[in-house]
C-alpha cells in the first residue's frame, strides 16, 4: 500500500514538470501514468480517493507555490494557512476523481479508457466553479506547444486533457490486459484529431492594428508606496511616447498602473491627454471610485474624448480583492493583503469598447468562459491588464501566458497582454506570441496584429464537449449497475466479469 501512495506522490511531481518553471510537456503524457497504474490496485474505495487527494495535494500545492510570495505582505503563518487551506481545497477534487475512477476500475477496453478520461476532465471543470475555484493547473494547458493544441477553438482546453488521459490511460492498462479494443481507439481518435486539427480552417484575416503592450518593473510593495505614484505615472507616460514613435494605435497599459485614483490626478491626466495624438487609443488599469464604492477597471482614453468607456472588474480575487470569510481569516494575521480598501465586482463582461476590443483583468481572464459574452457582442480581439507584482520571482506569469495562449486559439482572437514586471505579450490568434518581454524588464512591445469576426465552435457551443463527456461517463456507469444488478447474489465485481465471460 505505501508503494501505491509513493506512486501517486511521485506523479504529482512528475506531471508539475510539464508546466513552467521547467515546462516539458511532454511529462504530463508520462509522469500521470503512475498515478493512474496505481488506481487499478486500489483494494477499496477508501484508498483510491486516499490515492487521488494524495496525486492532487503535491500537484495543486506545487502549482500554486507562488503563494509562499505573499509572506512579504503577512505574516508568514498565515500564508502557510492559506496556501495549505487552499491546496486541501483543490486536493479534494482529486479525490473525487480517485472514487470515479474505481467505479471503472473492472471495465475494459475502450470503456474504461474513456470512462476515465472523461471523469479526469470533469473533475478538472469541477474545480473551477465557487469563488475560491481555479482552473489553473488543467492539463491541457502544458500542451501549448503541441499539434493538438489546435483542438481548443472545437472543445476548450478540456479536449486536449481529455486527449492525454485517453493515451495515458490505455498504455498504464498494458499491464491490466485491457489491451483488446483500447489501443485501436486511443490511436485511431489520435490519428484523427490530429489529422483534423490541420484541416480546421484558420479565420478570415480581418483589418489589422498596430498594438503596443507596456511592461514595467514595479514590485508590488513600490506600488504600494504613494510617494512612487508619480515616478510610475511618467514611467508609462514616457514608454508611451516610445510606442507612439513607433507605430502604435492601440496601446495597452498594466492593471492598476497605481492603487492611487489617477484619473483624479489632474497633473497627470492633462499630460496624458496632450502625448495622444489623434486616432489612438489607449486602454489603462486605474481604481475609479463611483457610487460610493471603488473598482479595478480598464479605462479607454484618446486625445478626443479624454476617458471615453470603462470596463470594471466582473470577477475578482479571493483575498486579493474581496474576502470571502473576512473575519475568520484576518484572524490568521492576513489584513495586510489588500491595499487599503475592497473593491466592488462590476456587470458582467459585455462591454465592447468602441475599438471593437474587450477587456478582462489579470486572472479572470483564465476563465474560459469570460470572453464568450464578449465576443458574441461583437469582440474582435481582446485587451488583458495583468499585475504579476504579486508574483514575485516564481513560475506563475509563465502560467498564466500559457493559459492566454489558449484564450486566443478557442476563440482565435489575438490578445494584447500588459502587465507590470512581466511576462507581456502580443499573442496570435494560432496561440504563437508575436513579441514577448521577459519577466522583470522594461519592455515596449509593437506588432501588427489581426482582428476577426468569425466565431469559433467553442464560442458558438460553449462547453459542449464536456456535456458529451458527461453524458458519457454517466453511461458507462449506468451500464456497469445495470450488469451488476443483473445477477442477484454476486457482490464481487472481478467475480462477475468473470462469470459474464
Amino acid at each position: 500500500m505505501a508503494r501505491q501512495y509513493f506512486l501517486a506522490l511521485l506523479s504529482g511531481v512528475l506531471v508539475l514538470m510539464a508546466f513552467p518553471p521547467i515546462a516539458f510537456s511532454w511529462m504530463a503524457w508520462v509522469g500521470i501514468l503512475p498515478f493512474l497504474w496505481t488506481l487499478q490496485k486500489a483494494p477499496n474505495l477508501r484508498h483510491s480517493i486516499g490515492l487521488g487527494f494524495s496525486f492532487g495535494l503535491v500537484f495543486m500545492g506545487g502549482f500554486h507555490a507562488w503563494i509562499w510570495e505573499l509572506s512579504q505582505f503577512g505574516p508568514i503563518w498565515g500564508i502557510i494557512g492559506l496556501w495549505s487551506l487552499y491546496s486541501l481545497y483543490l486536493a479534494s477534487f482529486y479525490a473525487l476523481f480517485g472514487a470515479l475512477a474505481y467505479f471503472l476500475r473492472h471495465k475494459r477496453d475502450s470503456l474504461y479508457a474513456v470512462g476515465m478520461s472523461s471523469a479526469f476532465v470533469l473533475t478538472e471543470a469541477l474545480r473551477q466553479f465557487g469563488p475560491i475555484g481555479s482552473p489553473g493547473g488543467i492539463l491541457g494547458y502544458s500542451q501549448t506547444e503541441s499539434s493538438f493544441a489546435r483542438l481548443a477553438s472545437w472543445t476548450g482546453v478540456s479536449g486536449v486533457s481529455f486527449i492525454v488521459i485517453l493515451l495515458s490511460t490505455v498504455i498504464a492498462s498494458i499491464t491490466y490486459k485491457r489491451i483488446l479494443t483500447a489501443p485501436k481507439l486511443a490511436i485511431g481518435l489520435l490519428l484523427s484529431l490530429l489529422i483534423g486539427s490541420y484541416l480546421i480552417s484558420p479565420p478570415v484575416a480581418g483589418k489589422q492594428v498596430i498594438a503596443g503592450s507596456i511592461q514595467g518593473i514595479h514590485s508590488q510593495q513600490s506600488k504600494l508606496t504613494p510617494s512612487n505614484s508619480q515616478n510610475i505615472q511618467d514611467f508609462y507616460l514616457r514608454e508611451t511616447k516610445k510606442a507612439i514613435q513607433k507605430g502604435a494605435t492601440l496601446i495597452v497599459w498594466p492593471e492598476t498602473i497605481t492603487p492611487q485614483l489617477n484619473t483624479q490626478n489632474p497633473r497627470f491626466m492633462s499630460q496624458l491627454h496632450a502625448l495622444l495624438p489623434p486616432n489612438t487609443v489607449l486602454l489603462w488599469g486605474t481604481p475609479l471610485w463611483e457610487k460610493e464604492k471603488f473598482y479595478n477597471s480598464i479605462v479607454l482614453t484618446t486625445q478626443q474624448a479624454g476617458i471615453k468607456e470603462r470596463y470594471q472588474k466582473h470577477r475578482l480575487v479571493p483575498f486579493g480583492e474581496y474576502w470571502p470569510l473576512k473575519a475568520w481569516f484576518q484572524k490568521l494575521g492576513l489584513k495586510n493583503l489588500i491595499p487599503g480598501a475592497e473593491y466592488s465586482a462590476g456587470p458582467p463582461p459585455k462591454i465592447i469598447f468602441s475599438n471593437y476590443f474587450s477587456g478582462a483583468i489579470c486572472l479572470e481572464s483564465i476563465y474560459g468562459a469570460h470572453f464568450r459574452s464578449q465576443v458574441h457582442s461583437g469582440s474582435q480581439g481582446f485587451v488583458i491588464s495583468g499585475n504579476h507584482g504579486w508574483y514575485g520571482r516564481s513560475s506563475a506569469s509563465a502560467k498564466h501566458l500559457d493559459i492566454l495562449r489558449f484564450r486566443a486559439m478557442e476563440y482565435q482572437r489575438s490578445i494584447i497582454f500588459a502587465t507590470t514586471s512581466g511576462i507581456s505579450a502580443l499573442i496570435l490568434p494560432n496561440g504563437q506570441c508575436k513579441a514577448r518581454a521577459e519577466a522583470h524588464q522594461e519592455a515596449v512591445l509593437i506588432g501588427a496584429i489581426p482582428l476577426h469576426t468569425s466565431l469559433t465552435p467553442y464560442a458558438k457551443y460553449s462547453e459542449w464537449f464536456l456535456g458529451i463527456l458527461l453524458l458519457t461517463y454517466c453511461g458507462i456507469y449506468t451500464a456497469h449497475v445495470q450488469v451488476l444488478s443483473a445477477t442477484p447474489g454476486v457482490f464481487d465485481p472481478r467475480k462477475k466479469c468473470r462469470k459474464l465471460k
